[in-house]
């Protein structure tokens, strides 16, 4: 059974005091001037936190656990059988993220120092690394989208050899292989060179020349090859 008592009790503010306790897992809650004091205590151990918000805070539940010092410093982990994480943050300037996938054996690392570098990779050979670095935390999809346009240069290596170089918000591209080089300068520019000769076209294909058949090619208009 679950016993709690509490004083003045608010909506959202939780109450002035609080005091619970539950007799069938041993877990007791004190909560002291609404949220600003917490502590939870179980028998088994499988549950702690403490917290003198906005100052010092630690929770522990399920092979999970988290702690801020001040609102600045976070710290988060998990060892659970499907992942083990540590992630550090000093926001908005710091953020440092290591994961592991025990099931398929993959590993990640991910760190940035706002606004000015951001880097990752894995275990599968990708990595990469830009600045400048717009979003102040690990945001993949919103990374992805706004970064590009801000960053100044950004690097790419992924796990089939290739490389990627992109610079002043992508006016510059370029990427290589072993085998391929390609070169990107919107309207410019699009030039690829291998073993087989190279292609080159102007205004997306206003003029082009493409020497990688037997048969030289010439692009005019877009559409016209000679």
């Amino acid at each position: 059974s679950i016993k709690i008592r509490a004083i003045l009790w608010f909506p959202l503010l939780n109450s002035l005091f609080s005091y619970g306790y539950d007799h069938k897992s041993g877990q007791k809650n004190i909560s002291a001037l609404f949220f600003f004091f917490q502590y939870t205590t179980s028998t088994k151990k499988d549950t702690e936190k403490i917290v003198f918000f906005p100052f010092y805070g630690y929770s522990y539940f399920a092979n999970k656990e988290a702690e801020f010092i001040t609102p600045f410093y976070i710290s988060l982990s998990q060892n659970t059988n499907h992942l083990k994480a540590k992630s550090y943050y000093i926001l908005p300037l710091f953020t440092h993220i290591k994961q592991e996938y025990p099931g398929t054996g993959r590993s990640d690392l991910y760190w940035k120092f706002w606004p000015l570098l951001r880097y990752d990779r894995d275990s599968e050979g990708n990595s990469g690394w830009n600045t400048i670095s717009l979003i102040p935390v690990r945001f993949e999809a919103l990374e992805e989208i706004w970064e590009p346009i801000f960053s100044i240069i950004e690097y790419k290596k992924l796990n089939n050899g290739e490389k990627r170089l992109h610079l002043v918000s992508r006016l510059y591209t370029q990427r290589w292989s072993e085998e391929e080089f390609h070169l990107h300068i919107p309207l410019l520019a699009e030039y690829t060179i291998n073993e087989s000769g190279f292609k080159y076209d102007f205004l997306y294909g206003l003029v082009g020349l493409d020497t990688r058949s037997e048969k030289s090619k010439v692009k005019l208009f877009w559409l016209i090859e000679i």
